[in-house]
């Protein structure tokens, strides 16, 4: 990839980050597929428990995490916040959900997602899922794009 590329993806990178339009409302959690919820609630609580910071900043589809979403997350000691909260370098990342899932059968699904911890530190990827008693887990990781 040539050099004007690259700086042209870390200043959409920036310009995304700094945005101060306000955010499509977010849907009710509650709102999607039982399937959507244990695949979106595994991928935010793998990516949360994995990561370093002690604040998270979430988004789902394109908006801010749904309040139910977040209060329930809150409720269990987790720093979990609207996706358009302000950014802090250093002290928070952004999580964000950004294409829906893709079912690979009834026990197998892929999401994709979007990882944020400063303007030149971005990463996005697809988690692999599988259904088992228990729920929803994280069994597989294929790696994108990385700023």
């Amino acid at each position: 990839m040539k050099r004007r590329h690259i700086l042209l993806l870390h200043a959409g990178l920036l310009t995304a980050g700094c945005q101060t339009t306000k955010p499509a409302p977010p849907k009710p959690f509650s709102a999607y597929t039982e399937g959507e919820q244990g695949l979106f609630d595994a991928v935010f609580r793998y990516m949360m428990r994995k990561s370093p910071h002690p604040e998270f900043l979430l988004r789902l589809l394109g908006a801010d995490a749904p309040d139910d979403l977040l209060a329930r997350y809150q409720a269990e000691g987790l720093n979990a916040f609207r996706g358009s909260r302000r950014f802090k370098q250093g002290r928070c990342v952004i999580l964000s959900i950004s294409d829906g899932c893709k079912w690979n059968g009834p026990d197998k699904a892929e999401v994709t997602v979007d990882y944020y911890m400063a303007p030149l530190a971005a990463n996005s990827g697809t988690f692999r899922l599988r259904k088992n008693n228990d729920g929803w887990e994280v069994v597989g990781w294929e790696q994108g794009p990385i700023a």
